[in-house]
């Protein structure tokens, strides 16, 4: 079939960006994005069946992530990860939002792209906390609170935002809340039935109990698409309760694979929607973005960190890990197309992808610079991490 040829192409592609990741030690997404972008001008009829794929890779990202999410890590250290992620968020989210909406932007553009400048990459920033050792310094145990903090801001987004903006099929206000409450009272039916039936199908093989997961999956995203508009709500909530009612670890195995080979084609028909013929004057706008992206971040890590003593590199590599954006702002990006017109979508995906690359092309850079220089002035506790 004449979409067959398209799609090898896109594969070999996907394939070559991840490899070419993998050798210049970057993160992936941004190369994704830019295989769309390039990709473009030869794509034309292909991109109705490309966004089945891309579709399908966002609902399995974010079935992983309902899946991931386990209330029982929040409890530990609670009051850190409050006070910690409240600081975050009241000046990387709350001040840019403030900021963008007296600009005169209105109010469903301004939450959108306080959110997505608000979200770090928690996947990226665990990694590179792994990587470079850095677990046993206090700025991680802060970057880590903060990732955990903004975990559970990320998962109210995902459920408010579509209520927010959202106008259901009808403008009434009785129609709304009575598809919230319907979208409500089947999940908690599906929450008793797979919990009432854990035990048995817990004993199943491992392809049935995929197979239910998928099923769970497609289930619940169709319904909250009907319901409200927001196919990302029901994947999300989905994999929460699969995760809740206690199925085998095999299930986020399982996904894990299937995530990793769809949610490139995902962050590919992302760049491939970009469209970069816009006025001059935005310009001005993606630069006051990006100053907001970086500037806010670094006074959370500044306020966070910082000794009046002693300048400690600490706080440097802080502000590269809370300034690394990631996944989250693409899905949230994705999320607003729902609800702004064509030409709001469009700041909206260039502010994104601007705002990812330049953030982590700096993050990565001070985290990068800032470690060297920690491992020179305390060399013993590195060489300590590598004799364990």
């Amino acid at each position: 079939m004449d979409f067959l040829f398209p799609f090898t192409i896109i594969s070999v592609l996907l394939f070559a960006l991840s490899f070419l990741s993998n050798r210049l030690n970057f993160f992936s997404i941004p190369l994704f994005i830019v295989g769309g972008i390039a990709l473009k001008p030869y794509l034309n009829e292909e991109i109705q069946y490309l966004s089945i794929l891309a579709e399908l890779g966002l609902i399995l990202l974010l079935f992983y992530i309902g899946f991931e999410i386990s209330p029982i890590k929040y409890l530990k250290n609670i009051k850190k990860i409050l006070f910690d992620g409240g600081i975050d968020l009241l000046i990387t989210f709350l001040l840019p939002f403030l900021i963008i909406l007296l600009m005169g932007l209105d109010i469903k553009l301004s939450l959108f792209i306080a959110a997505l400048l608000y979200i770090s990459s928690s996947a990226i920033g665990l990694k590179i906390i792994v990587d470079f050792r850095l677990a046993i310094f206090n700025f991680a145990e802060k970057a880590i609170n903060i990732f955990l903090f903004q975990d559970i801001i990320v998962s109210l987004l995902i459920m408010i935002l579509p209520l927010m903006m959202v106008e259901f099929m009808s403008s009434s206000l009785f129609f709304t809340l009575s598809n919230v409450l319907i979208f409500t009272v089947f999940l908690i039916i599906l929450y008793l039935l797979l919990k009432f039936t854990r035990e048995i199908l817990n004993r199943s093989s491992e392809e049935t109990l995929n197979l239910l997961a998928f099923a769970v999956l497609m289930l619940t995203s169709f319904i909250s698409e009907r319901l409200i508009n927001s196919m990302v709500l029901g994947a999300f909530m989905g994999g929460s309760i699969v995760k809740a009612t206690g199925f085998r670890i095999d299930i986020k195995r399982s996904f894990t694979s299937l995530k990793d080979i769809f949610s490139p084609f995902f962050f590919f028909f992302f760049g491939l929607k970009i469209d970069f013929t816009f006025s001059n004057r935005l310009w001005l706008f993606i630069l006051l973005t990006i100053l907001l992206s970086l500037g806010t971040k670094y006074l959370v890590s500044y306020i966070i960190c910082y000794k009046r003593t002693q300048r400690s590199e600490s706080m440097n590599i802080l502000f590269g890990l809370l300034t690394i954006r990631g996944e989250f702002s693409i899905v949230l990006t994705t999320l607003s197309y729902n609800y702004l017109n064509k030409e709001r979508q469009d700041i909206i995906s260039i502010l994104s992808t601007i705002v990812i690359f330049v953030n982590m092309i700096v993050g990565l850079w001070i985290i990068k610079l800032s470690h060297n220089r920690l491992k020179k002035a305390q060399p013993q506790l590195f060489e300590k991490q590598t004799h364990l």
